[in-house]
């Protein structure tokens, strides 16, 4: 799975490509440009540490889905998080900005 490559040439995490899964591959236009995105999921046990590319990836943390939502997010990323809080049974404490 790319996914799996992408994680680690980007921000150091290597996992075997059999722990994520394929959740959904959006299409969307956003700022006149069409995009396609690819949403994976995994479970982890501990935030294993990430060692950022500095290219592609400049800035990461790990967050929680609450905290993530008050951030400024693509509509497609917010999208996505806001239906994984939903299925989680999370409920965000604060309306998206």
């Amino acid at each position: 799975m790319r996914g799996a490559r992408e994680l680690r040439e980007e921000v150091g995490l290597q996992v075997p490509a059999t722990s994520l899964r394929v959740v959904c591959e959006p299409h969307h236009r956003d700022e006149f440009k069409r995009d396609s995105c690819h949403f994976v999921e995994m479970e982890l046990d501990t935030e294993p540490q990430l060692v950022l590319d500095q290219r592609e990836v400049v800035w990461a943390r790990w967050m929680d889905v609450e905290t993530a939502l008050r951030l400024p997010l693509m509509p497609v990323v917010r999208a996505y998080l806001e239906d994984a809080a939903r299925q989680r049974g999370l409920v965000p404490s604060c309306p998206p900005p």
